[in-house]
Parts: C-alpha cells; sequence; structure tokens
C-alpha cells in the first residue's frame, strides 16, 4: 500500500511595499502654517500693548489656516504624509492654546490703558515763548534736512481724520452711553495706526479669519459682526491713506 507523501503548502515571499507616491505638500504647508502660528502666538505673549494684540490675531490667523490644511491633509484621499498632518493638528491644537492666553493678557493690558486714561489727569501744556529767528537761523540746520518724514507724518494725520468718525460711529451704535472720549481712551491714534498696518499685511481676505479666531479664542465674548466692521473699516481706510 502506498502512501501519498503530505503536500506542503507553497511559501510565499512577502510582498514588496510600494512607496507612498502622493503628494505631501498640504501637510508641509499645515507644518509651517502651524510652527509660524506657535512663534507669533509665543511672540503675542510680550505685554507690550498692540503688539501682543496684533502677535495674537495674526497667531489666530496662522494656526487657523495650519488647522484647515491639516484636516485637508488627513481627510483628502490623494494627499501623503498622514504623520506629518496629524503634527501639524496638534501643534495648531497647542498653538491656539497658547493664542487665547496672549489674547487675553492683550485685552487686560486693553482694560488697564483704558481705566489709567481715564483716571488720569491731563497734562498742563505751557505755553513756551517763541524765540526770534537771527540772522544766522538762514542755515540749514540737520533738523530741517528731515524732511521724508514729513509725508508719513500726513499720511497717518489723514488716516486718522478718515478713521476716527467711523469707529466712533460704529462704537456708538453698540452703546449710545460710548462717548468719542471713550473711544480714544481705548483706541489712541498710535494703536488705530498700528492696527491699519496690521490688517494690511492680512488683506481683505484675512479679516474673516481673523474675525473667527478672535471670537474663538475670546469665548464669543466679543460681536463677530461688530469686529468685522470694525475691522473693515480700518483697512479702507488704512488702503486709502497708508499704502
Amino acid at each position: 500500500m502506498s502512501t501519498t507523501p503530505p503536500i506542503t503548502p507553497p511559501e510565499y515571499g512577502a510582498t514588496p511595499t510600494t512607496p507612498d507616491a502622493r503628494t505631501k505638500g498640504i501637510a508641509w504647508t499645515a507644518l509651517a502654517l502651524a510652527i509660524a502660528g506657535i512663534i507669533a502666538a509665543l511672540v503675542g505673549l510680550i505685554p507690550i500693548l498692540w503688539v501682543g494684540f496684533g502677535f495674537a490675531l495674526l497667531a489666530g490667523l496662522l494656526l487657523l489656516a495650519a488647522f484647515v490644511f491639516s484636516l485637508i491633509g488627513l481627510i483628502g484621499k490623494r494627499n501623503g504624509g498622514k504623520g506629518i498632518s496629524v503634527t501639524a493638528l496638534i501643534l495648531s491644537i497647542v498653538g491656539g492654546v497658547i493664542a487665547s492666553f496672549a489674547l487675553v493678557i492683550s485685552l487686560v493690558l486693553f482694560g488697564l490703558a483704558a481705566s489709567g486714561n481715564s483716571s488720569a489727569p491731563a497734562p498742563e501744556v505751557s505755553a513756551a515763548p517763541s524765540a526770534e529767528p537771527s540772522d544766522d537761523s538762514a542755515v540749514v540746520s540737520p533738523t530741517d534736512e528731515a524732511t521724508p518724514a514729513a509725508p508719513d507724518a500726513d499720511a497717518t494725520a489723514a488716516f486718522l481724520a478718515d478713521v476716527r468718525p467711523k469707529v466712533n460711529d460704529l462704537m456708538a451704535s453698540v452703546d449710545p452711553t460710548i462717548t468719542p472720549e471713550i473711544v480714544e481712551s481705548v483706541f489712541p491714534d498710535d494703536q488705530l495706526v498700528l492696527m491699519g498696518q496690521t490688517l494690511l499685511i492680512a488683506g481683505e481676505g484675512g479679516i474673516d479669519a481673523i474675525v473667527d479666531a478672535t471670537v474663538a479664542q475670546s469665548g464669543e465674548v466679543v460681536s463677530a459682526d461688530i469686529l468685522r466692521q470694525l475691522y473693515q473699516s480700518v483697512l479702507e481706510s488704512a488702503q486709502n491713506h497708508l499704502q
């Protein structure tokens, strides 16, 4: 009686894995935006009025974009670099927490500045006697040669003359008891100029992202419509006079 030898199953070698050829551009973009947003959020922690606020807004814009790009990198089937997208997503969330602290610090500084300006007495301005120019005053001094700064001063004055009534009317529409003096104490001239320069960098398309980030980070304490109107008014005046 013959016995048949046992049949051994064929041995299959491990199938070679093909490298992921999908593009990783979205993932790397999300990571770069997240890193830049965290850096801006850390700078926003500096307790200097409007410096921290400006960088906190910039950080919110960058981190919001990083969050969106990281989600696109994770969801999109044509996008590679899933690990990079996960890292960018985590960094965008961590950066959002840092940016929220920076925004809170800026709001506290605004409150302190407003209360300090309202309680501080107005400085007494004494008229200094003007000296009669002598014949030697015809010689041009080094300060007389500093004429290039005049256009900047004129542009700043024109910007403030344009934007100040808009801000006053907007704040009065929110609360009729808010007087122009109160608005000026909360938004001094130098802060309005800095806001205009910051919004020029963000551009027209960045207003909604900045508003959304500000509202989200402030716990929806600030009205999105009021912020959007404020930023839009400041941006329009800045485009007309500060560019």
